[in-house]
């Protein structure tokens, strides 16, 4: 690479790192929290948890960048929750049993991959 690029491909490479769902490498991670109305859900995004007010049905797709994390998705709704799902390439690793809408909170939960 001549040296005239070196600053574009290190500006791309630093903005390309802010950015969710940037990067491509690791396991692909689909979080869903299903129902009606809004909650607040927290996801794990391979470096930390993460919490968003949010309308359902919602999904979420990004890649984590390591061998071994705990797949995690929880929400705390208004009322209209009913279950939550994690997959990994696109392969459901976890699911919730459909709850009461009443009791406003699902979790998903499992380790990648499993021990």
């Amino acid at each position: 690479m001549t040296s005239r690029w070196k600053p574009l491909a290190v500006a791309f490479a630093a903005g390309c790192a802010l950015l969710a769902g940037c990067s491509d490498s690791g396991p692909s991670v689909t979080y869903e929290v299903f129902g009606s109305g809004s909650a607040d859900v927290t996801y794990y995004n391979g470096s930390k948890d993460v919490t968003e007010r949010v309308t359902l049905p919602w999904r979420k797709d990004l890649h984590i960048d390591k061998d071994k994390f705990t797949v995690k998705v929880q929400a705390t709704g208004d009322g209209g929750l009913t279950a939550c799902a994690a997959s990994v390439n696109d392969q459901r690793i976890v699911q919730s049993n459909p709850i009461n809408p009443a009791f406003n909170t699902v979790l998903c939960a499992k380790e990648y991959p499993a021990s």
